[in-house]
């Protein structure tokens, strides 16, 4: 064999390891199709806080006589939030819920000055059915209730029930883009195989996406749960070169942010109608000795026009959108 048939089968072998080893790089993820799934998210948070100043001062010309000056802040708030994501071929519905309570109280001299109080709570949801695999019927629920008292009063409720009909399908595509992350930086440290391709991107990407619609109640049991599953079908599949401690923290690593933010693909052209409804209260009270009067709003409106959305993924870092409106009413 002579020196130039051995410099092409080198170079041909360099050109088709490199092309194995950009095949999953240079999958689409717009073109990724959830299977269908729920997920559901409940987080709460509790915040207590609290602050104190004292100072202390003698009267002129006096020895036994001490003044003392003191202020104090204190507020606890807690804040409920549900999130819910389902799709299939007929339906897509996502909503999110949140609750906050708040209580704020200032004191002087031992005495309360100001106690302020609020609670907010929002649903924003959308649900479209697909009669078919593009057409489709959507009803929409949105409404913001606030309620504010210290030494006035608000109370706001404001609510939406838009109508919806439409073409065009956008879907989420971030689970792709983690499968493609955690292929290329594991093959980047020789952990798994380099040969991979689309078909099994959107294997693993199916799979990612099916795993994370299971629930837990504790954090630290879901997320060992999810890492020995990825492990396993790594391992199953024969992609797995070696197991390590490098392994298994870029596994980590990738899998708690190898799919933030949230990334969607296609478009989408409905015609919308608005109906509507507001109501909103403002009781000023009593302040400086001065009576403020009430207001009271009571609306209903309707709007309505055309609405459109496009979205497309240009790589793994870099996303297209598009929302545009024209409404009259």
């Amino acid at each position: 064999m002579n020196n130039n048939v051995i410099k092409l089968f080198i170079a041909l072998s360099m050109s088709l390891s490199i092309k194995g080893y950009s095949q999953a790089t240079m999958y689409d993820i717009s073109k990724y199709k959830l299977p269908e799934m729920r997920r559901h998210s409940l987080d709460f948070n509790l915040d207590i806080s609290g602050s104190g100043h004292s100072s202390f001062y003698d009267v002129p010309d006096t020895s036994d006589i001490t003044y003392e000056n003191s202020s104090g802040n204190s507020s606890i708030s807690c804040l409920f939030n549900y999130s819910f994501y389902n799709n299939s071929i007929h339906w897509q519905n996502e909503a999110s819920s949140a609750l906050k309570l708040g209580i704020n109280t200032f004191t002087y001299n031992d005495s309360t000055i100001e106690r302020y109080y609020a609670i907010d709570f929002l649903v924003d949801a959308t649900n479209k059915y697909y009669f078919s695999p593009k057409m489709f019927l959507g009803i929409d629920v949105y409404s913001d209730f606030q309620y504010y008292k210290n030494y006035s009063e608000l109370i706001s409720n404001t609510n939406f029930l838009p109508l919806k009909f439409g073409v065009g399908r956008i879907e989420q595509v971030q689970d792709a883009r983690q499968a493609i992350y955690l292929f290329d930086k594991l093959a980047k440290q020789n952990r798994v195989r380099a040969d991979v391709g689309d078909d099994d991107v959107r294997k693993f990407a199916e799979f990612i996406s099916i795993l994370k619609n299971k629930r837990f109640f504790d954090s630290r049991i879901r997320k060992a749960y999810e890492i020995e599953a990825v492990d396993s079908f790594l391992s199953t599949n024969n992609y797995t070169l070696k197991q390590d401690a490098r392994y298994f923290t870029t596994m980590t690593d990738f899998w708690d942010y190898g799919d933030i933010p949230v990334r969607k693909s296609g478009t989408r052209l409905s015609l919308a109608g608005y109906p509507g409804y507001k109501f909103e209260k403002n009781d000023n009270g009593y302040r400086d000795s001065i009576e403020w009067k009430a207001t009271e709003e009571n609306d209903l409106f309707l709007f309505g026009g055309l609405e459109f959305t496009y979205e497309k993924p240009l790589n793994l870092r870099w996303q297209t959108s598009l929302d545009a409106y024209s409404y009259d009413g």
